[in-house]
């Protein structure tokens, strides 16, 4: 009985210290596993905010592109308004020149007419 007694502790040590390795093994298993999968998660949120990061840069960059093309734009329309006037002032001018011209016009043609009626009296 003392073999028996000796075989069987020492099976049941085997499996004891099997199944409580296998536990150990399991537990330090499962937390690794956990910290791997946590690992896994923050390096992918890492990459969505590098990307994002990058998308709002890149905005950021297209937009003040943008408002640097605006500006200019304004600038070109200001001067344009501008030259506007001073080709409105113009042809306001020219507009009372060309007045003045039709009355010279008007008054030559009676010159003229009378000049003529004293021409044909003379003949």
């Amino acid at each position: 009985m003392n073999l028996e007694t000796y075989t069987l502790t020492t099976i049941i040590s085997i499996v004891c210290s099997f199944g409580f390795g296998s536990v150990v093994t399991m537990l330090a298993s499962r937390r690794k596993n956990n910290a791997e999968t946590r690992l896994a998660n923050a390096e992918t949120k890492l990459k969505e905010i590098e990307t994002y990061s990058k998308m709002v840069g890149d905005f950021r960059n297209q937009l003040e592109f943008q408002a640097g093309i605006l500006k200019n734009q304004a600038e070109q329309i200001t001067l344009l308004q501008a030259k506007e006037q001073q080709y409105l002032q113009i042809i306001a001018n020219h507009q009372v020149t060309e007045r003045e011209l039709r009355k010279v016009i008007e008054q030559m043609k009676g010159q003229i007419k009378t000049l003529q009626k004293q021409y044909n009296e003379q003949n």
